[in-house]
C-alpha cells in the first residue's frame, strides 16, 4: 500500500471534498519507515505538508522508535514534536515505551509518558500502566491503567480502563469493553460501558456489531448509542476488498483487523432518523503499487518519462525501442493493457482517466518499473 486518500461530504455545497492523504515508504524488510500526511488546500488546489512519522527498527525487525514531526510553513521545514522509544525483553515482548516531547524553546526532549506492559504465561497482554511525568517532583506517577481478560482460546473478552485517584491513592473504574465472538472465533460485537461514580455502577453506552463475507473479510461495522433501554443507530462503516490478493501477500501499514484480502476502500454512512436512510459522509480509498523481486526502478537505470503529468502521450528517453514492451497498471494494481513501444518511444495515454498509473518496461532483456500521472 503506497497511499490512501480521505474525503468527507460537504452538505452545504452538496459535494465531496478531499481532506487529507497518507503516503507510505518501506525498507527492504517491508517495514514501514516513513509516513507523510498531507492536507488538501482547497484555495490553492494543491497538497500541503502536515505531519511526518519516521520509524526505526532493530535487527529483529522490532520497532524501537518513531518520531512525529510537523510541517511549519513559516520556516519551510519539519520540526520534531513527539518521540516514542520502545524496549523489549529477551523473548521479544514489548515491556515498555517512553514518550518524550520536544520543548520548542530549549530544543530539549522532555519526559511525558511511560507505559509498562505485563503478560500471562500464554504471552497475552494482561495489563499496562501509563505513568505521567511530574515536573515538580521529577518522578513518574500513576495516571491510567488497562486490564485485559481472555477466554480459553486466548480471545480477548474484556478490557477495563482505570484512572488513578491521587487523593484517595487507588485505581477507580472508568470504562470497560466486553467482546463477543462467533463459532469461527470472529469478533461479532462488543459492548462499551462507563462507570458512574455517583451510582457506583456500570452503564452501557455504545454497542458495535460486525459482519463478514464468505471470504472472512470484515464487510460492515455498525455503531449504536445506548440510552438506557433504547438503542440509537448512529453510523456504519462498509469495507470493500479485492479478493485476487490475500492480505498476507501485501505490504500494508494498517492493522489486520479481520481482513483476509486486499482492502481497497472504506465508506462511512450516518443513519438519518428523520428520513430513515443511510447518508455517506466519509470515505477512504487505498492505493497500491507492484513490488516484484528482480525488477529495477526505472529511475535507478536513468530511464525517465515526460511529460509527467501527461495528457495525450508519454515519452521514454530510450535510444532503441525495438522489442520494447510496456505493461500498464492502475493505482489498485490492476493490469490495464500490454503494448509495444513505438519507434519514437511514445505511448498513448489519451484513453486513461486522471490519476496515478504504474508501468513495467521490458527493455534489452531487463524489466524496469515506474509510475506517472495523467491529468
Amino acid at each position: 500500500m503506497d497511499s490512501s486518500t480521505h474525503q468527507s461530504y460537504n452538505y452545504i455545497l452538496d459535494q465531496w471534498e478531499i481532506n487529507f492523504k497518507n503516503e507510505y515508504t518501506y525498507n527492504n524488510d517491508e517495514n514501514l519507515v516513513l509516513h507523510h500526511r498531507f492536507i488538501w488546500n482547497n484555495n490553492a488546489q494543491r497538497w500541503r505538508a502536515d505531519l511526518k512519522y519516521e520509524y526505526t527498527y532493530d535487527n529483529e525487525g522490532s520497532l524501537t522508535q518513531y518520531m512525529l514531526s510537523s510541517w511549519y510553513s513559516s520556516i519551510q521545514d519539519w520540526t520534531p514534536n513527539i518521540k516514542y522509544e520502545y524496549t523489549y525483553d529477551g523473548n521479544g515482548k514489548l515491556v515498555s515505551y517512553l514518550q518524550t516531547r520536544r520543548d520548542d524553546n530549549t530544543q530539549i526532549w522532555e519526559n511525558s509518558i511511560r507505559r509498562e506492559y505485563t503478560y500471562d504465561n500464554n504471552d497475552n497482554l494482561t495489563s499496562y500502566i501509563n505513568l505521567d511525568w511530574d515536573d515538580d517532583t521529577q518522578t513518574w506517577v500513576n495516571f491510567t491503567k488497562r486490564e485485559y481478560t481472555y477466554d480459553n482460546n486466548d480471545n480477548l473478552v474484556l478490557y477495563t480502563n482505570l484512572d488513578w485517584d491521587n487523593n484517595a491513592m487507588y485505581w477507580k473504574n472508568d470504562r470497560k469493553r466486553k467482546y463477543t465472538y462467533d463459532n469461527e472465533e470472529r469478533l461479532i460485537a462488543y459492548l462499551t460501558s462507563t462507570w458512574d461514580d455517583v451510582d457506583q455502577q456500570w452503564f452501557s453506552s455504545y454497542r458495535d456489531e460486525y459482519a463478514y463475507d464468505n471470504e472472512e473479510n470484515l464487510t460492515t461495522a455498525w455503531l449504536y448509542h445506548l440510552k438506557g433501554p433504547v438503542e440509537i443507530l448512529m453510523h456504519k462503516n462498509e469495507y470493500a476488498y479485492d479478493n485476487s490478493y490475500t492480505y498476507d501477500e501485501l505490504i500494508i501499514p494498517l492493522p489486520k483487523l479481520y481482513a483476509r484480502h486486499k482492502p481497497i476502500s472504506v465508506s462511512r454512512k450516518d443513519w438519518k432518523i428523520d428520513t430513515q436512510e443511510w447518508i455517506e459522509d466519509r470515505r477512504t480509498a487505498y492505493y497500491y503499487s507492484e513490488q516484484i523481486v528482480g525488477i529495477t526502478p526505472a529511475t535507478e537505470a536513468g530511464i525517465e518519462i515526460f511529460p509527467n503529468p501527461a495528457n495525450d502521450f508519454i515519452t521514454f528517453n530510450l535510444e532503441n525501442t525495438n522489442s520494447t514492451t510496456v505493461q500498464l497498471y492502475d493505482a489498485q494494481g490492476k493490469h490495464i493493457r500490454t503494448q509495444d513501444l513505438t519507434q519514437n518511444s511514445q505511448l498513448s495515454v489519451r484513453h486513461l482517466d486522471s490519476g496515478t498509473y504504474f508501468y513495467q518496461l521490458l527493455y534489452n532483456g531487463e524489466i524496469y518499473s515506474g509510475k506517472f500521472m495523467v491529468k
